[in-house]
C-alpha cells in the first residue's frame, strides 16, 4: 500500500523533503531552556523642539535709519534658540538669541531651538531684504483714539508713520461707515 501512495518519484522527494524540513525546525527550537530573553528595544528618540519663528515674517522691507528689528520665538517651553546671520547652519555653539536683533542690510537668518527632553528642532530660515528708502512696502498706518473727552461723532487720528523716516510715496486711503 505504501508503494501505491508514493508511486510518483516527485511525491517521494516531497515527502522526504517535508520530513527533513520538519526535523530542522524542531532541532532549531531545542535550546534546552537555558537561553535568556532578548534585550528590550532601545527607547524612542525624544521629540524635536518646535521650529523657531521670525517676526516680522521674512521678506522685503524698506530700509530706515533705525534698521529692521527681527524677533525670534519658539513655542517649546524653556527653549533656547541658537541662530546665525550669515546663512550658515546653526549649532548649539552658535549665538544664543536673547533680544530682538537689528539689521541694517539684507540678512539671512537661520535658527534652531533646543530644550531639556527634546532633540534639536528643524532649521528655520528666513531672508530679510532691505531695499533703499521708498522702494519697499510701507508699514501700516497707525490709528489712534482719544482716551477721553470725545463724543459722537467719534474722533479718530490717522498717521502714516513711514513718512517720519522713510517717505514711501504712499497715501493712506480710508473710508467711513456709520452704524
Amino acid at each position: 500500500m505504501r508503494a501505491d501512495r508514493f508511486a510518483n518519484p516527485w511525491l517521494q522527494f516531497a515527502a522526504i523533503s517535508s520530513s527533513a524540513a520538519l526535523v530542522i525546525v524542531l532541532a532549531a527550537g531545542c535550546g534546552g531552556g537555558a537561553s535568556s530573553p532578548p534585550p528590550p528595544p532601545p527607547p524612542p528618540p525624544p521629540a524635536a523642539a518646535a521650529t523657531p519663528a521670525f517676526f516680522p515674517v521674512p521678506g522685503a522691507y524698506s530700509q530706515t535709519s533705525a534698521g529692521q528689528m527681527v524677533t525670534l520665538t519658539d513655542v517649546t517651553a524653556a527653549a533656547t534658540i541658537y541662530y546665525t546671520t550669515d546663512g550658515s547652519t546653526p549649532t548649539t555653539s552658535s549665538a544664543i538669541y536673547a533680544n530682538p536683533i537689528t539689521i541694517n542690510a539684507t540678512t539671512t537668518f537661520k535658527a534652531i531651538a533646543t530644550a531639556s527632553g527634546f532633540s534639536a528642532s528643524v532649521v528655520a530660515s528666513g531672508t530679510y531684504t532691505l531695499t533703499p528708502p521708498g522702494n519697499g512696502p510701507c508699514p501700516p498706518p497707525v490709528f489712534s483714539l482719544p482716551l477721553s473727552g470725545c463724543s459722537l461723532p467719534l474722533c479718530v487720528g490717522l498717521k502714516d508713520t513711514a513718512l517720519e523716516e522713510n517717505p514711501c510715496n504712499a497715501c493712506v486711503l480710508y473710508g467711513t461707515h456709520t452704524i
